[in-house]
């Protein structure tokens, strides 16, 4: 017999007859960062995937670097400076397969531009009680909380 589970930091545990596996997914961080009751989205550019609207995200390498990464990827997207305030937690995406690390950032300076036009078409300040309808893939559950109560300022 054997079976599949998913432990802590997105790997994935697959067993059968008493041999173990370790499956990494590819893993990213999604950043909100908001200002007001406004978040930063970006529009990607020319994609087939169904995510055409979404918060500013990257690759991870190591799951302790979320915080960091997700600063960085916001200064090289957009060229605003955020700073971290919270985790809202972590999965593995169910249509997209990556495991993501979701953090929450808060705006601190700079003004909002398309500085990676090779990868989005556009960026902006998105309403937080109109931008999960803008995700068109599964929306994590703390996020679109999240987003609710941002909303409700």
């Amino acid at each position: 017999a054997g079976g599949v589970a998913l432990a802590a930091g997105g790997t994935l545990l697959a067993w059968y007859k008493g041999w173990i596996s370790i499956l990494e997914h590819p893993r990213a961080v999604v950043a909100i960062v908001y200002r007001g009751d406004k978040v930063v989205m970006v529009r990607r550019r020319g994609h087939a995937e169904p995510l055409t609207w979404q918060f500013p995200a990257g690759h991870l390498k190591r799951p302790d670097d979320a915080a960091v990464r997700a600063i960085e990827e916001v200064r090289e997207e957009t060229g605003i400076v955020c700073e971290f305030e919270s985790t809202l937690g972590e999965r593995l995406h169910p249509d997209t397969k990556v495991y993501v690390h979701y953090v929450v950032c808060r705006y601190a300076s700079g003004s909002l531009r398309n500085l990676d036009s090779k990868e989005n078409e556009a960026v902006g300040w998105v309403g937080a009680r109109t931008a999960g309808d803008r995700i068109t893939t599964d929306l994590d559950e703390n996020v679109r909380q999240f987003l609710s109560k941002l909303g409700k300022k």
